[in-house]
């Protein structure tokens, strides 16, 4: 069993920086610089659809997550991949190595 895009786009986001705040009326997720709250997780960013995947990988810069990111994707990529083959790695692969990394991945 594979996660579905679903599962993917809301553990993403909620590495990025979105947090779910209950509220009276059902609650909302909350973006990280707090200026942009939405209802549900159907109107989260996107990031299964962004073409590189810089919108979330950018989000692992500094956090320590990197090494394991890259040891991810080529894994995912082949082993024996080289740093030209892990940049052409599809937003799909690159999202399941930055979950795999985060420890987010549910298999």
């Amino acid at each position: 069993n594979r996660m579905t895009s679903d599962q993917q786009r809301i553990a993403i986001a909620r590495v990025c920086g979105w947090e779910w705040h209950a509220g009276r009326m059902g609650g909302c997720y909350v973006s990280p610089d707090k200026t942009e709250t939405v209802r549900s997780w159907a109107d989260l960013p996107d990031y299964l659809n962004d073409p590189t995947g810089e919108s979330f990988v950018s989000a692992l810069h500094g956090s320590g997550y990197m090494h394991g990111y890259w040891e991810q994707l080529g894994k995912i990529v082949g082993d024996q991949s080289t740093k030209a083959d892990r940049a052409k790695a599809t937003t799909a692969q690159k999202a399941e190595a930055f979950l795999r990394a985060t420890n987010r991945w549910a298999d």
